[in-house]
């Protein structure tokens, strides 16, 4: 089961300065021709969700801040047909957003999602073209 932390710290000593630095997760934005779609990574690089694709950069935004907002958006546990657990997040009248990556336990999706709840109202958005 991965672990997630809410930040990696490095810290780096230069003879007699100290300099911390906080790698914090991060919401990437992606451009594929025309529309625009975001993900959710952990600081180690770990994909947690994906958005669908959006018309324009604007929309995607919209979105990433209501869902940081946390409140037009319902986070749906369901299970493939392999037994596997993932997330969708779902605005109140059902529309998807996008879904979570695949995990192997019902408890591990549910760090996911706590990840997720706990960690995106502070994620770096970046674009990416």
């Amino acid at each position: 089961m991965p672990i997630f932390l809410s930040y990696l710290k490095l810290t780096i000593k230069f003879r007699t300065q100290k300099l911390t630095i906080y790698y914090m997760f991060k919401i990437l934005l992606i451009k594929n021709k025309a529309l625009v779609a975001f993900e959710f990574k952990t600081p180690n690089n770990q994909l947690l969700f994906t958005s669908n694709y959006y018309a324009s950069k604007e929309q995607a935004l919209a979105v990433i801040e209501a869902i940081k907002d946390n409140t037009h958006y319902k986070y749906e546990r369901k299970t493939n047909v392999d037994g596997k657990f993932y997330f969708v997040i779902n605005t109140n009248n059902g529309e998807i957003i996008g879904k979570s990556q695949v995990y192997s336990s019902e408890a591990g999706m549910e760090n996911g999602i706590n990840t997720m709840k706990k960690n995106i109202p502070s994620a770096a958005i970046k674009s990416i073209n």
